[in-house]
């Protein structure tokens, strides 16, 4: 079949621009109807095909896995007591139960920004914090992965409870990364709260505030105070970033979060960053009855290995177990 010449296949299509049809087209070209509709419906589809390449480009190269880096600071309990040693608390003493989300902040990895939600005077006197739990549920619905110091006893466990006594249900399936986990379970430092681990690492210090008078203050509807309170929690959600990146070569203790699964470019990646800087090392790594490569990435540090099984059928009858 005879081509169209690129001249023709240009000025139909801008025509068809200009609103005319295919028969004024093919009248005014001196070309069949039929043509011009084959013509323009070829054009039409590398148009498309064109967009969906683009489309698949862009998202294999903006599918890395979206992190955010969570911290939140809660109401102190009133009680009522006696004495000030070793003392068990009731029900019955206590005037006003804690444990309201006063400040919730968060930052995405790979951003500077921090931000920030908190009660208002008004919330805090009504003791209503369902706009800050809102608020990090959205996160949590935003990110694939939070990550939290000390989360799995504390902070996530804080926003499930007040997000279900709000109304809310359940909070997104998304994975939970707990830096305490990572350094209690791998590493063996002299303290494993968060402003310690800073210091060991070099890596700052946790912001200092008046203590318990700033959450009595910031209780009583002190609008400065709470903004000290937003300062702190900010310093910290900073703090643990660069813990998280200090301490993520580890792997993620506890979970199984694989960063490999939010890419689409047909390219392997580091599981713990996403990373494709990496390398295959000489030495294996074993199970009871499985030998692999190891893979060590270069961006991160972590070590992992390969899924393919090297150990042969001969070999594996040979493994008592």
């Amino acid at each position: 079949m005879k081509s169209t010449p690129q001249q023709t296949v240009d000025l139909i299509l801008e025509l068809k621009n200009q609103g005319l049809s295919s028969r004024q087209i093919a009248d005014a070209l001196d070309i069949g109807k039929s043509t011009v509709n084959d013509i323009y419906n070829k054009e039409i589809d590398k148009f498309i095909e064109a967009n969906i390449a683009t489309d698949e480009a862009n998202n294999a190269t903006t599918s890395a896995p979206r992190i955010a880096i969570v911290d939140v600071e809660t109401s102190a309990a009133k009680v009522y007591c006696f004495g000030r040693f070793k003392q068990n608390i009731g029900q019955a003493n206590v005037y006003e139960e804690g444990g309201k989300i006063l400040v919730g902040c968060w930052r995405w990895l790979g951003e500077d920004k921090v931000y920030s939600h908190y009660m208002t005077p008004k919330e805090i006197k009504s003791g209503d914090d369902s706009a800050v739990v809102r608020a990090l549920y959205k996160v949590y619905e935003e990110a694939d992965a939070v990550v939290m110091h000390n989360a799995k006893n504390f902070d996530h466990k804080v926003i499930q409870t007040r997000g279900i006594f709000n109304g809310g249900g359940t909070l997104p399936p998304t994975k939970v990364l707990d830096t305490l986990e990572m350094a209690k379970k791998k590493l063996r430092l002299p303290s494993n709260r968060l402003d310690s681990i800073g210091a060991y690492f070099n890596l700052g210090r946790k912001q200092d505030n008046s203590g318990i008078q700033l959450w009595a203050d910031v209780q009583e509807g002190n609008k400065e105070k709470m903004q000290e309170m937003v300062e702190y929690c900010k310093q910290d959600v900073n703090l643990l970033h660069d813990v998280y990146l200090k301490l993520r070569c580890l792997g993620h203790a506890g979970t199984n979060f694989n960063a490999g699964h939010y890419y689409d470019d047909g390219k392997p990646h580091c599981r713990v960053c996403g990373g494709e800087d990496l390398v295959m090392t000489e030495k294996k790594v074993y199970t009871a009855f499985q030998e692999f490569n190891e893979i060590v990435c270069l961006s991160c540090g972590a070590s992992q290995r390969t899924r393919l099984n090297l150990t042969s059928k001969e070999k594996k009858e040979l493994l008592l177990s």
